[in-house]
């Protein structure tokens, strides 16, 4: 059992450790916000909904294509009319309609910061294969900067779709 393996680790021992893990042919449960970690080494996800434990099988990439697919089937569809109507909708679909639109917003947004993280990734190699010490104290703090907005972001995107 594992609690946020990657926290605090630095990208080479996050890779050792993703590799090692990835090498055990035992169970893992572990728990973490790493969607990286989640999506390479995750043959299921266990979502806790409705206070329901659910288990859903492949990687985190699967479970998200999953919900948007249960959500959007949920979703009633109008039934036709002659003439289309305009409603005000109920407080409550524009509540969710709202977590949903600030959902995708962060989503983007965790994203695009994994994006930075993989390119700050390849800057650091880059600078410690070249012995650039200065420079890769820099790139250094510009990572575990981006890597708090990333926890910050992930800990936001939990609780809104916690509702």
């Amino acid at each position: 059992m594992l609690d946020e393996p990657t926290n605090h680790l630095d990208i080479t021992s996050r890779e050792i450790l993703t590799d090692v893990l990835d090498r055990f042919r035992g169970t893992i449960l572990f728990v973490s916000h790493d969607r990286s970690l989640v999506d390479a080494l995750a043959t299921q996800v266990w979502a806790i909904e409705e206070e329901k434990l659910i288990v859903h099988r492949g990687n985190y990439s699967d479970y998200q294509v999953k919900r948007r697919v249960q959500q959007e089937a949920e979703q009633p569809t109008p039934a036709p009319s002659a003439a289309p109507r305009q409603r005000k909708p109920a407080d409550g679909d524009k509540e969710a309609r709202e977590r949903v639109q600030r959902a995708v917003a962060l989503e983007q947004e965790i994203g695009e910061l994994e994006a930075e993280l993989r390119e700050l990734e390849q800057e650091l190699n880059l600078a410690s294969r070249n012995r650039q010490v200065e420079e890769l104290h820099r790139r250094g703090r510009e990572y575990e900067a981006v890597q708090g907005r990333l926890q910050e972001l992930m800990e936001e995107w939990a609780q809104v779709e916690m509702g």
